[in-house]
């Protein structure tokens, strides 16, 4: 599968880059070493927030239909 490529020619680069903004050089040397380190597809971030979004609206429907499936609520 080709890169996409740049009107410069080079080479696109997507994947996914940690931006930290640090203001001491001893938190920048900490965390020089996460930065970078999670480079999934992009196919594979689609299908987490596809879940999340699944698991986010199992939880409202819970919500939102537990008032009135709840028999000791019926006031």
């Amino acid at each position: 599968m080709a890169r996409p490529v740049r009107g410069d020619g080079s080479a696109a680069d997507r994947r996914c880059r940690v931006v930290a903004l640090v203001a001491t050089t001893e938190l920048a040397d900490a965390v020089a070493p996460f930065v970078g380190a999670v480079s999934w597809p992009a196919w594979i971030w689609g299908a987490l927030v596809g879940l999340g979004l699944i698991a986010a609206g199992i939880g409202a429907a819970a919500i939102s239909l537990g008032p009135v499936l709840l028999w000791f609520d019926r006031d």
